[in-house]
């Protein structure tokens, strides 16, 4: 699943940017037609497994339904793999890939927390007792004799 289509793609950064960036035939009069679908949805797809690799250690994945946050995220990454498979990647593109990283980050530290389907929560005692699990001690005063 991608949490970014084709057409948030298309809304986002126009379909001649997309056209320059994914036809490589150069299309009619050396002006690219339209946008190599394949291409941006392999970009997509990239986007999207980055994301669920963040998001899998807080929530059920996939993510449903899909924050704003994330398909924006998803947009803007698929947009620098994009321009990465050209070997020029301009710096607004790189901030806004390096944004979405660090909010990914923050979602996977709970920073940021989504109202998702599937959202895995901890059960909390409703005593309010504090347990600790340690293992027995290593040195202890009879292991310690004549020392």
């Amino acid at each position: 699943m991608s949490y970014a289509s084709h057409e948030d793609m298309i809304l986002r950064f126009g379909e001649t940017k997309l056209a320059q960036l994914t036809c490589r035939d150069g299309g009619r009069n050396g002006a690219p037609d339209e946008p190599d679908q394949s291409r941006i949805e392999a970009a997509l797809g990239d986007a999207s497994e980055t994301i669920e690799g963040y998001a899998a250690g807080r929530y059920r994945v996939p993510l449903s339904p899909v924050p704003a946050p994330v398909r924006r995220w998803c947009a803007d990454m698929a947009m620098y793999y994009l321009y990465a498979a050209t070997g020029k990647v301009p710096e607004d593109v790189r901030k806004a890939f390096e944004d979405a990283l660090a909010g990914l980050k923050d979602m996977a530290k709970g920073v940021i927390m989504f109202q998702c389907e599937g959202v895995v929560t901890e059960e909390v005692s409703a005593s309010g007792d504090i347990m600790m699990d340690v293992p027995s001690r290593i040195f202890t005063a009879d292991s310690l004799k004549g020392f």
